[in-house]
């Protein structure tokens, strides 16, 4: 196992993106495992997790060929396009912050939490 992390750069590494995000979703998993793993809330479209990679790209750990991960970084453009992210994007509005971006979906395949060594590919 080799694994490496890079730009998200093609529709199906999206793709990809949005099977782990499913798979890990709140009423994808167990209770017991909400608390003890954490779970993603937001489910994009794949439109928007492209327009999205188009303004900044999502950042991916790679197994071979296969996403076992991935960081999502969300221009302050979206700010409307996802309801459960509204009240963030409005109170981040009403700091009257400038040029900035939110960091936040972050998501590791369940056989990938604990991985020993990461090499970086060349971005």
């Amino acid at each position: 196992m080799e694994i490496y992390y890079t730009k998200a750069s093609t529709d199906k590494e999206l793709q990809q993106i949005l099977a782990l995000q499913k798979r890990n979703s709140i009423t994808a998993i167990s209770k017991e495992e909400r608390e003890k793993e954490g779970f993603v809330t937001v489910l994009h479209s794949f439109e928007i997790l492209k327009q999205m990679n188009a303004i900044c790209p999502h950042i991916i750990a790679k197994d071979d060929n296969e996403v076992v991960g991935y960081a999502l970084s969300m221009d302050s453009s979206f700010g409307e396009d996802i309801p459960v992210l509204r009240p963030m994007f409005q109170e981040l509005k009403s700091l009257k912050l400038e040029n900035y971006l939110v960091m936040g979906q972050v998501c590791v395949g369940k056989n990938y939490t604990h991985v020993d060594c990461i090499k970086k590919e060349k971005v």
